[in-house]
């Protein structure tokens, strides 16, 4: 995990000094992302574990300049939150108005997507792609779409 933090560009969710860290490759235009986000939050209360938010673009333009927006952000948590909080795509809200991009931010939000396609299997094709590892086995897994705060914690165990 590790390793694959080192090679992306994103922000940190939850205690520094969990045991237990997580990797979410995310689109700012994705609703299963904002269900994640949203199944996470009793974790970070509980200081349970440590998340790394990625973002990637996926879905659409928007997906760069949000994602760059939230990630460039002095409080990207924040930002996350104000974004999440804009995003309702049943009432055609998108989330944050953000339409420039810097081009240093282009190629942080293109390596984070590159970093994702490559760890996309048969079985895992989409975001959220979540990157975790069992605390018994060490095992790394790959897990895409919204799942559960309990679902999670049963991976990382």
């Amino acid at each position: 995990i590790q390793n694959i933090i080192s090679n992306v560009s994103g922000f940190k969710v939850g205690n520094d000094l969990a045991t237990k860290s997580v990797v979410v490759f995310f689109d700012a235009q994705c609703p299963h992302c904002k269900h994640l986000w949203e199944n996470i939050q009793p974790l970070v209360k509980e200081n349970k574990v440590k998340f790394v938010w990625v973002p990637v673009g996926m879905l659409s333009r928007a997906s760069y300049t949000q994602g760059a927006a939230i990630l460039s952000d002095k409080d990207p948590v924040a930002k996350m939150i104000e974004h999440e909080n804009l995003f309702n795509p049943q009432a055609q809200q998108m989330g944050l108005t953000a339409t420039d991009i810097t081009p240093e931010m282009q190629k942080v939000i293109e390596k984070n997507t590159e970093t994702a396609r490559n760890l996309m299997n048969s079985e895992n094709q989409g975001v959220p792609l979540i990157v975790g590892r069992s605390e018994k086995t060490g095992e790394v897994w790959v897990k895409s779409g919204a799942i559960s705060g309990e679902e999670l914690l049963f991976r990382l165990n």
